[in-house]
């Protein structure tokens, strides 16, 4: 049995597979059940009630609906792998369907499902075949933890708990509370756009005259002057914004002209690994891998739309969580990177950015 046989098949019968459970049998369920027949359908169905409960590879299958990318297709094809390998029951159990001279998915068939898939799924997004936002955009959904928005923008868990959290602290009339910074539409899990946010506030607090008072009242004034909700995840921030926070954050804490520019060179290195969409809201974000920030490579990206917004190695859609659970469990470098069919760095920067220790 071929995995790129395997997951041609599936990718073939996505839009109906996904919404197998269902009340009632949709225009997919019927386009796939006459385009290849009612038989190789039933068989499909078969193969992902094996596969299904494997939330790994569930994911997998979701995000390939959701974009139908050639790096989608290959997370898929990995998964499945990954999976087979380390489940030999279910390997023998898939591989009967392709066993038998009067098996449904015979050579001939399977090829016809190959060369066909594409009028099937085409290019239809995730929120056609099977919603699991209810209709929200992934971008604003709670998903990340303190701790892994800590570790994924390589910042202080209690600095990024202060920013989102605010914090109490005694004064001359009391006990106070200090707002945070980036209220959460979650008391405990942030939304991607909320990791933007706290990325672009990352270059902030490098600057040596840090006051977070101040910053306040200049992220107030910039979306007043920019007129649109989380300004620091918005192009307008870049084209427009930079200038008009720089210098008024600095009339506030009488900055000289060069630490304005040591400031502006830090926010613009953050800037430059935020991808927006057509509306200028931001769409990826490439975290920082090393220390050395300036000029570092984009090796990992973090995209709602791909595998639930799990921190990833570009270009394959691959999770940094993964990767590095094989590594913990004994796999070497040389074996992930073969695995996965990536460059040996690209395997050292997952494993990096979920185990910050390691000596990779």
């Amino acid at each position: 049995m071929e995995i790129t046989t395997l997951t041609s098949i599936l990718i073939s019968f996505l839009p109906a597979l996904l919404k197998l459970g269902g009340k009632a049998v949709d225009q997919d369920t019927e386009s796939a059940a006459g385009k290849f027949g009612e038989a190789n359908f039933a068989m499909a169905q078969a193969i992902w009630e094996e596969l299904n409960p494997r939330v790994q590879v569930r994911e997998a299958a979701i995000n390939l609906a959701n974009n139908n990318r050639e790096d989608s297709q290959a997370a898929l094809r990995l998964q499945l792998k990954k999976l087979l390998q380390q489940d030999q029951e279910l390997k023998k159990s898939i591989e009967q369907f392709f066993q038998g001279d009067d098996d449904v998915f015979s050579n001939k068939i399977a090829q016809n499902v190959i060369e066909n898939h594409s009028s099937l799924t085409g290019h239809k997004k995730i929120v056609d075949i099977f919603d699991i936002y209810n209709g929200k955009d992934p971008r604003n959904v709670p998903t990340y933890s303190v701790s892994e928005a800590a570790r994924y923008l390589r910042i202080p868990v209690k600095t990024v708990r202060f920013w989102v959290t605010g914090r109490r602290y005694s004064s001359t009339q009391g006990q106070q509370f200090f707002a945070p910074f980036i209220p959460l539409a979650n008391s405990s899990l942030l939304s991607f756009i909320n990791l933007v946010e706290i990325h672009v506030l990352k270059a902030i607090r490098k600057h040596h005259k840090i006051q977070p008072e101040k910053i306040r009242v200049a992220l107030d004034y910039l979306e007043s002057q920019l007129q649109v909700t989380h300004p620091l995840a918005h192009s307008k921030f870049r084209t427009d914004g930079i200038d008009l926070f720089i210098s008024y954050y600095s009339t506030l804490i009488n900055d000289s002209p060069a630490e304005q520019r040591i400031l502006k060179e830090l926010l613009t290195a953050c800037l430059e690994r935020i991808e927006p969409d057509d509306t200028g809201l931001a769409s990826k974000l490439y975290p920082f891998t090393h220390s050395q920030e300036a000029n570092s490579p984009r090796l990992v990206v973090i995209d709602p739309r791909i595998a639930f917004g799990q921190l990833v190695i570009v270009g394959t859609g691959i999770p940094t969580k993964i990767v590095a659970e094989r590594y913990v469990a004994g796999d070497s470098l040389e074996d992930l990177a073969d695995d996965y069919n990536c460059n040996r760095h690209l395997i050292e920067a997952a494993i990096r950015c979920e185990m910050p220790s390691s000596t990779t």
